[in-house]
């Protein structure tokens, strides 16, 4: 990386002139703005960003910077501000090296260029002895020796120059604003302080409050607490005359070790042998801040001297570092949670101070930037799975230096990687292990077993659940929260970080007999609540049930994992239909097959001979699987637990499996079978009289009579579906029908009752929060505005059902919804968006061969040929839509439209020459004939 330099400005008082005059200020902006841009860019610089009112600059070693923060500082002061008092700013100089991300710049020299800017004052240019070097001061110029300065970043002393130009020679400014203006003991730090821009803003606004003397900073170890209260102490050094000073307490086991350990920071010698009360005489006087760091040892036989302390020095504050509360009167406490590792509606955030960390700590160990978004989205996972803590992020950092960073993010919970022997660092902190052990010393036996019991939940938890689960008594819950151990949220639910975890589990292993009760009791805890809730995820009230259950997600895939390992076969049957269909409504329908395929492998396992219990595995997998997976994959388990279900002897479950199969094979277009599969079950269902499974079959028919073209037998069919579901209050079954209704209504051209019933029919998705559905919903919504010739609301909307399908993982949703952004492209006259639209569709058509999804596309491929001057090409494209399947009605329209006008540009020869190759071809020779054509179109 080579050397550069870096430049920072900053208005001085901007916030108290913004609040004075805030249209002034914006007018000022502008000019103050265009004048640093200017200058910057004239002397050979770049601005890398705005930083608020100020700017962040970088220039080559060999540039003129000089000159243009000389010229800088000039023109600020020449300028006649109208509306406020003239426009003071900062600007501070260094020189070194930058990692580069982006278009932004991160390390320590930067950091370092940005303190020595804010530790100027207004009118004034403060310039490192590295920067000093790397170029010469302009004709008439001044550089001014300021000496060594320890600057608030804690870093080692730096030699400081004031840059003058020729008509600032006489300027006159108040001593820097530097630590070595106060006595203090702070240590220096070898890192530089990364992020926690509100935490620390928080803190010092807590130590500039004089009716605040007793703060205690609390946060489970290794969250930074130590690092924060430093930077926060030399952020507000100045506003303490008599000194800042640190005071660690990590070995000192009683009150008077207290005491002696203030006396040795403030380099105090006692003369007497009443230590404590000398020693709040010395600073009684005294206007001065004492930071007593590591209490949590101390807290409840010494909690009581810092109070006396404060008691006798009413000029004094103290600041307290602990992973717990002292539980004093007069305490401010002030807890430190996780460091921000995700936004608020972003996923996957690079962004984010623990990203920041994890750069800055990785640059110390190798040069290597990670600048690859595979390598960043590791980044951004490790911070995740570190959940914010910085420790564990800086740990997982340092081993950059042996792995990749994907590498780290596989290994992060295995027990011993986070553990590195920094000489530098407290033993408590010298890994996540230590920092447990170290807390695990501090906890009683009964603690000690409540945390262990608790270490079998998942992510996030209720106290009904650590009481049924782990017997664990809400007290204990409550310590354990207080210690630290155990975070609470804002909606009383609670949880273990995982890193952490590791290492209680680790203690739970040593009790198998207790490890095994505890997980019997999960499993039926959570997958108990599944079945409790499985008429309503099928049937009843949907939104409900998964709004109660999303929220358990975590746990309850952990507890089915655990009853198939452990051959838990009543509890996995009772429940496997409603976990089924609470991870298609999250649209998780992978994880479903893989959970399902556990069980199966349990069943295996355990020479279990229940069909009826493979049965339904069988079918609820290959249903999963068929929203991924090409038929030829999942057939024949769909085909065998049909089998299977005749076997049992079981009508309600032989129904249940006829209709699942035939679902499948109406979306692959096997109209012929799943017809007489649907027709099988709807005998049966209504024999049974079973009016969920009555109308469900009534809905699949009434598909199979719309493709025919049979609109009045669809109709009827989706009717009486609806008013079974109505009867039942079966939510999800009325938006079925409803969507299936509207197709039928708008090919009957009542679009405006089309409309209506998609408005329900969405209302009732969104209030359930099924991803999927919903977007179906919205796909149903975008052809209608298509048909109205709404096309910019059309697109809008389609993209967002893309991406629910995408980000779901639901590739025949994918597929629907660029053939709808490709129409809308046509009728927009974006021929090279549609056309790469149908390219992108062609890899999915070919993999799942959709029957129906393919005549479409093939449609308005044929189409997208004709508008491009290939009409003998369109022409044979057309005749493989036409000739694929049943096409929806505007579909048609369409074709027998294009095939019409094609007409009028061939010959009768070469017209009926390239219907028939059409007709010739099978979905592969298609699918490859038109790619060809439209990459040949594309110039690939």
């Amino acid at each position: 990386m080579r050397k550069q330099v870096f430049l920072f400005t900053d208005i001085e008082d901007s916030t108290a002139r913004w609040e004075k005059s805030p249209e002034a200020m914006e007018r000022a902006l502008v000019t103050h703005d265009h004048l640093i841009e200017d200058l910057v860019q004239r002397n050979g610089g770049r601005i890398v960003k705005h930083t608020g009112d100020g700017f962040f600059a970088v220039f080559p070693t060999d540039a003129p910077w000089a000159a243009a923060a000389i010229a800088i500082q000039s023109g600020i002061a020449a300028e006649r501000w109208q509306g406020i008092e003239p426009l003071t700013i900062r600007i501070g100089v260094h020189a070194g090296t930058a990692v580069q991300r982006g278009d932004d710049l991160f390390g320590r020299a930067v950091n370092r260029a940005q303190r020595v800017m804010s530790t100027a004052s207004g009118g004034q240019t403060l310039v490192t002895g590295e920067a000093r070097r790397s170029a010469s001061v302009p004709n008439g110029s001044t550089c001014i020796d300021l000496g060594m300065h320890r600057l608030k970043d804690l870093g080692q002393p730096e030699q400081l120059f004031e840059l003058r130009g020729s008509d600032r020679a006489e300027a006159e400014f108040p001593p820097l604003s530097t630590l070595s203006s106060v006595p203090n003991n702070l240590p220096a730090q070898l890192t530089p302080f990364v992020g926690r821009r509100d935490d620390l803003a928080r803190l010092e606004s807590v130590l500039l409050d004089d009716s605040r003397r007793l703060i205690t900073l609390t946060g489970p170890g290794g969250a930074g607490k130590t690092r924060l209260a430093l930077q926060a102490a030399a952020n507000v050094c100045t506003s303490f005359q008599d000194g800042v000073y640190f005071v660690p307490l990590e070995s000192v086991t009683s009150a008077e070790g207290i005491v002696s350990g203030i006396a040795d920071a403030l380099g105090y010698a006692f003369r007497t042998s009443d230590a404590l009360n000398e020693l709040i005489n010395h600073l009684s006087q005294m206007r001065a801040l004492l930071i007593l760091d590591n209490y949590e040892h101390l807290a409840y036989q010494a909690s009581g001297t810092a109070a006396e302390i404060l008691i006798g020095a009413r000029s004094l504050e103290i600041l307290i570092t602990s992973r717990e509360r002292l539980r004093l009167r007069g305490e401010q406490v002030v807890e430190l949670g996780a460091m921000q590792y995700e936004k608020a509606g972003a996923e996957g955030d690079a962004d984010t101070d623990a990203v920041h960390l994890f750069l800055e700590a990785a640059a110390r160990v190798t040069p290597e930037p990670f600048d690859t978004p595979g390598e960043m989205e590791a980044v951004v996972k490790v911070c995740e799975r570190a959940e914010g803590l910085p420790l564990a992020i800086e740990l997982a950092a340092s081993w950059t230096r042996f792995m990749k960073v994907h590498e780290i993010l596989a290994d992060m919970t295995s027990p011993g990687f986070l553990e590195l022997d920094f000489a530098d660092m407290p033993e408590r902190h010298r890994g996540i292990g230590a920092v447990f052990e170290y807390s695990w010393r501090l906890l009683s036996p009964e603690e000690k077993s409540a945390f262990q019991s608790l270490s079998v939940l998942r992510g996030r938890f209720d106290k009904i659940a650590a009481q049924r689960v782990g017997g664990v008594r809400f007290g204990h819950l409550v310590a354990l929260v207080d210690k630290l151990l155990v975070h609470q949220t804002g909606t009383g639910r609670y949880s273990l970080h995982p890193l952490i975890r590791v290492h209680v589990q680790q203690r739970l292993a040593e009790d198998p007999g207790m490890m095994t009760a505890l997980l019997k009791r999960h499993s039926e805890h959570y997958l108990g609540m599944v079945a409790d809730l499985e008429p309503d995820l099928i049937r009843g009230d949907r939104g409900g049930a998964v709004q109660h259950l999303g929220r358990e997600l975590e746990n309850i895939e952990a507890a089915w994992i655990n009853a198939t390992e452990n051959g838990m076969l009543d509890l996995i049957g009772s429940c496997l239909k409603g976990l089924t269909s609470l991870l298609a409504i999250k649209g998780q329908f992978r994880q479903a097959a893989g959970l399902l395929g556990l069980a199966i492998d349990s069943l295996d396992r355990e020479e279990a001979d229940n069909q009826l219990l493979r049965a339904y595995l069988l079918s609820n997998r290959g249903w999963a699987e068929s929203h991924y997976e090409p038929l030829r994959k999942f057939r024949v388990s769909l085909e065998r637990s049909v089998e299977l279900f005749r076997r049992a002897g079981d009508q309600s479950a032989l129904a249940y499996g006829l209709n699942n199969y035939a679902n499948v094979l109406n979306v692959h277009g096997e109209d012929e079978q799943a017809g007489s599969l649907y027709a099988e079950s709807l005998e049966i269902q209504r024999k049974l009289g079973d009016p969920h499974g009555i109308s469900a079959v009534l809905n699949n028919l009434g598909v199979l009579a719309e493709r025919r073209k049979d609109l009045s037998g669809a109709r009827q069919l989706y009717e009486e579906a609806l008013q079974v579901c109505r009867r039942q209050d079966n939510t999800h079954g009325v938006s079925v029908c409803l969507s299936n209704l509207s197709t039928v209504a708008r090919d009957e051209g009542r679009m405006d009752e089309a409309t209506d019933m998609l408005q329900e029919a969405l209302e009732i998705e969104e209030t359930i929060g099924d991803e999927i559905n919903t977007s179906l919903v919205r796909s149903y919504m975008t052809e209608l505005l298509l048909l109205r010739g709404e096309l910019d609301e059309a697109r809008s909307l389609c993209l967002e059902a893309y991406k629910a399908f995408q980000a779901g993982g639901h590739p025949w949703g994918m597929v629907r919804s660029e053939m709808l952004l490709s129409l809308i492209a046509l009728e927009q006259g974006r021929l090279p968006e549609a056309l790469t639209i149908v390219l992108n569709s062609l890899d999915l058509l070919e993999e799942h061969r959709w029957t129906n999804l393919f005549a479409e596309t093939m449609s308005i491929a044929a189409e997208l040929l004709a508008q491009l001057g290939r009409p003998g090409e369109a022409r044979t494209v057309a005749s493989v839509a036409v000739s694929s399947g049943p096409l929806q009605k505007y579909h048609q329209e369409r074709m027998a439209r294009v095939i019409e006008q094609l007409r009028h540009h061939l010959e009768l020869y070469e017209e009926r020459e390239s219907a028939q190759l059409g007709r010739s071809f099978d979905m592969d020779d298609a699918i490859r004939f038109v790619r060809s054509e439209l990459r040949q179109l594309l110039g690939q």
